[in-house]
């Protein structure tokens, strides 16, 4: 996520950004951030950042790049296998992370209105999944929607190859 801290992402950012500015006016730009402000104000002055929650979005092309990675890894066994008081137990030693969770779901309710014309990945990191999980199903959705997919290694071609993703 652009802005958290991740110096790959966002050095991969800045470089999309000068060559986006090659060929688009700054005010045909915005990106989605998890942390509005911070040090990407910083870094990219004259850009414009969306809050990622953002409820309305419209734009001629959503791009999902520089160092976007669509995966997911399984739970630690200690938190598969807790009890639920292990969990209640959990949630009172870390009460930010309870209601980080907690928001997290009430967002996802939320209806969100976005309009995109077209859609491209580029430079990104895909897998490894577990198998069956949300994120692989949401990731092979998005990606397939895509009018344009560059990824970044050989085992995420060979995993978009074998969702029937030919346009990586």
């Amino acid at each position: 996520a652009y802005g958290s801290m991740n110096l790959g992402d966002d050095l991969l950012m800045t470089i999309c950004h000068s060559l986006l500015m090659r060929v688009l006016d700054n005010d045909d730009v915005a990106y989605l951030t998890r942390k509005k402000g911070g040090y990407m104000v910083r870094l990219l002055p004259d850009a414009h950042f969306l809050p990622y929650s953002a409820r309305r979005l419209k734009a001629h092309l959503l791009l999902s790049g520089g160092g976007t990675q669509f995966y997911s890894y399984p739970l630690p066994h200690a938190l598969r296998h807790a009890s639920f008081p292990g969990k209640v137990a959990a949630c009172i030693r870390e009460p930010a992370r309870l209601f980080r969770h907690i928001a997290r779901r009430i967002d996802a309710l939320r209806p969100k209105h976005h309009a995109f014309d077209r859609r491209a990945a580029v430079g990104v990191g895909v897998g490894p999944f577990v198998r069956g999980s949300a994120e692989e199903k949401d990731s092979r959705r998005f990606l397939s929607s895509c009018d344009f997919v560059a990824v970044r290694d050989p085992d995420s071609l060979a995993i978009c190859r074998s969702w029937g993703i030919d346009k990586a």
